[in-house]
């Protein structure tokens, strides 16, 4: 508690933003004592209501196992506008262990994220 963790993973430059039903990828990151191994695959084109409008999204599924120092697993499923770098919805479940002075420390997050509009406030496309 009171101490920042700041470690930064190195990881090649993998977000998906096109890609066909099936297309799958891994990367590998590392940092310190602790690696990632993360798999990409892209679940589809699908179609999400925001603020009222049908919006087309590509949906692409990572899934992160973490070894080493720190381990666990890590979901998250991202719908992008395809394309582009926006992303629609974003769910992600995580769950890892890190070792710290007073033992080893669970740390859980699980959110959902969606946009309740694809045009910035007071625009109407």
């Amino acid at each position: 508690f009171g101490v920042g963790n700041l470690d930064t993973f190195a990881c090649p430059e993998s977000t998906a933003t096109v890609g066909e039903s099936g297309d799958s990828w891994l990367v590998t990151c590392s940092k310190g004592g602790s690696d990632e191994n993360v798999r990409y695959d892209v679940v589809g084109i699908e179609t999400l209501q925001i603020g009222g409008k049908a919006v087309e999204t590509l949906h692409v599924r990572t899934t992160t196992e973490v070894s080493g120092e720190t381990y666990g697993t890590n979901t998250v499923d991202a719908w992008v506008l395809p394309g582009t770098p926006l992303i629609v919805q974003r769910i992600q479940d995580s769950t890892t262990t890190s070792q710290s002075r007073i033992g080893p420390v669970e740390y859980h997050e699980e959110y959902r994220l969606r946009l309740r509009s694809i045009y910035p406030e007071g625009g109407s496309g």
